[in-house]
């Protein structure tokens, strides 16, 4: 098993991998996400654990619809039941990022 720790080549893998490493504790101003759904304002309900390691996932966070917000087609007040797990990519802004609860998120379309 090999770690590349040389952010040369695959620039976009090491953006993935360093948004996979979140921290509930630490806050975080506004953070762009890709899901596969459309653009809304989400509200960061809860964070899970982040798996570390895991390739080609930045991570489950459970969030929750914002007031007035579609998700999806969705007009629930919450994916699923309780919140449902969204498997998310980050996309880096700057610097690493950090989940906060309540944290607002915004949701774009997957762009090329």
């Amino acid at each position: 098993m090999n770690e590349e720790k040389e952010g040369g080549l695959g620039k976009s893998s090491v953006s993935e991998r360093e948004g996979a490493e979140l921290s509930v504790r630490d806050k975080y101003k506004v953070l762009s996400l890709m899901a596969d759904c459309g653009a809304s304002d989400i509200v960061i309900k809860s964070v899970q654990k982040v798996l570390e390691g895991v390739q080609g996932d930045g991570g489950t966070v459970w969030v929750t619809r914002k007031k007035g917000a579609k998700v999806a087609g969705r007009s629930e007040t919450t994916f699923g039941n309780h919140v449902k797990n969204w498997p998310v990519r980050t996309k880096m802004i700057g610097e690493r990022l950090h989940y906060h609860e309540g944290d607002i998120v915004r949701f774009l379309e997957s762009e090329d």
